[in-house]
């Protein structure tokens, strides 16, 4: 009888327990799509960093030029043309009056509301001006090709707004 009442509490916590652990991920989904994305949003919506854009370009071309055979050691420059650019979602309404010879045509454009006073539709990254990069192996023709190619393949820039020199050696 002593097992049974024992087993009968045992019930009544495991399923306390399950209706607390359901209760706990309803709060969760629910915190996640109220005040955790909202943060997202709002930063979505924020002026391009474009230091940031060129800092973290310029941290990622450099481990890729380190990895080029025979390039070394290696430093790179971004230089950016523009800031970039976030584009919000509008709202579009056409009207149209017609008199008697003429047709008058007006679009107004709003932006489309949203907590945090936009929605950004199009991110535009900075356009480059130009990249140099300073490697210890760029006395070598081949060796200022690839690195050449490389910044052209990952920022797609014209070859005229890429310039590879030698990096000075230590000491010398």
């Amino acid at each position: 009888m002593r097992n049974d009442r024992i087993i009968a509490v045992l019930k009544e916590k495991k399923l306390a327990l399950i209706l607390l652990a359901g209760a706990l991920g309803v709060l969760l989904l629910f915190l996640s799509e109220t005040g955790f994305s909202s943060s997202k949003k709002a930063d979505a919506a924020e002026p391009f960093d474009a230091e940031a854009y060129a800092a973290s370009a310029e941290k990622r071309l450099c481990a890729l030029v380190r990895e080029i055979r025979g390039a070394g050691d290696a430093r790179v420059m971004i230089t950016l043309e523009s800031a970039g650019e976030n584009r919000l979602a509008e709202d579009r309404e056409s009207r149209a009056s017609t008199g008697e010879r003429s047709e008058e045509r007006s679009d107004e454009a709003k932006i489309a509301a949203s907590s945090d006073g936009g929605i950004v539709t199009v991110r535009r990254e900075p356009e480059i001006r130009g990249v140099a990069v300073v490697c210890e192996g760029a006395g070598s023709d081949a060796v200022r090709r690839e690195v050449t190619e490389t910044v052209r393949a990952a920022l797609g820039v014209s070859r005229d707004k890429i310039y590879v020199a030698q990096m000075k050696k230590n000491g010398g």
